[in-house]
């Protein structure tokens, strides 16, 4: 049996397919991997957060060749890079209309990856990706970026350590656009391919608690997003 996600990305229109896995902001096939820290751990501080957005972006452009030339962004077959355009568009606030107060030029084009993905317009969503890259010029980038598979998957777990360490229970957090936690509980799920209804590959022990996390944000139900970052975490460190 099909599931609703599963339906919306085999909808004929991919137009709408994509609005409506991103109006959603879930995917049925989350799935996330254990996740040990080997070397130093990421650094999830807002300029660091801001420094692997810019790696994330750069690696999206880089790593499948011509954004324009992809042929599945959405879907179990996506190319991780749209992923990566996706969580490096969230993790800088364009996921919630969250402006960066160090970083505003970052997060204009991070809502502009957003709308490109919305309107299945990968031209625009070229330009989005660019016009990051050159906004990252102010952004302290020292230090190695892991964007590989199993880097995603680090930052996504000690980011969802993170929230839960700095920003409390949801039910605190305040009004979307002006609490960062919004736009780094999507980054989570960005991370992992839930933005885009596909999975990271390898993934897959976090997938319940990820999955809770995504479709709490959907209802604005704190107990959901609370209880689903506390399984997110207590994976990751499993």
């Amino acid at each position: 049996m099909r599931t609703a996600v599963e339906n919306e990305v085999t909808a004929p229109h991919p137009g709408r397919r994509v609005a409506a896995v991103l109006a959603a902001g879930a995917a049925a096939v989350l799935g996330l991997s254990g996740c040990m820290f080997f070397g130093s751990e990421p650094d999830v501080t807002p300029e660091g957060q801001a420094a692997y957005a810019c790696s994330l972006a750069e690696s999206a452009i880089e790593g499948s060749g011509d954004v324009t030339d992809w042929d599945a962004p959405v879907g179990e077959n996506a190319d991780n890079a749209a992923s990566q355009a996706l969580a490096a568009g969230s993790l800088v606030g364009g996921s919630a209309g969250y402006a960066l107060p160090d970083h505003p030029e970052l997060s204009e084009a991070g809502r502009e990856i957003f709308s490109a993905f919305h309107r299945f317009d990968l031209e625009a969503l070229a330009d989005s990706l660019e016009d990051m890259v050159a906004a990252c010029d102010g952004v302290d980038a020292s230090g190695s970026q892991d964007v590989s598979v199993d880097g995603q998957a680090e930052y996504g777990c000690a980011l969802a350590d993170y929230v839960v360490d700095e920003h409390g229970p949801s039910d605190t957090w305040g009004s979307l656009g002006e609490e960062p936690a919004f736009h780094l509980v999507s980054s989570v799920g960005a991370l992992f391919g839930g933005l885009n209804a596909s999975a990271l590959p390898g993934s897959g022990e976090q997938r319940e608690g990820a999955s809770a996390v995504i479709e709490g944000l959907q209802r604005f139900d704190t107990e959901a997003i609370d209880d689903g970052l506390q399984d997110v975490v207590e994976n990751c460190r499993s």
